[in-house]
């Protein structure tokens, strides 16, 4: 997909995981970011970022999971593009 954030980052905690980015350089309007994340599945929830931060931390994970996360943009309303 053109124009999606880049240098996508996470940090782990023992509960929680810090997920950050880049915004696109595409020339698209951002108006906010979602960010899928599961435990073992990516994208079985969902967290809306506002355009103006590029940085969501996911709390109340359970200890020993695989975390999974994508960031996707936002140019129309609250939906992935």
């Amino acid at each position: 997909m053109p124009g999606k954030p880049t240098y996508v980052r996470t940090r782990t905690f023992s509960d929680s995981v810090m997920v950050s980015w880049m915004a696109p350089e595409d020339g698209d309007v951002v108006r906010g970011y979602m960010v899928g994340y599961g435990e073992g599945v990516p994208d079985v929830n969902w967290r809306y970022v506002d355009a103006a931060s590029n940085n969501v931390t996911i709390r109340n994970l359970s200890t020993a999971s695989l975390r999974l996360c994508n960031v996707y943009k936002c140019v129309h309303g609250t939906s992935p593009m």
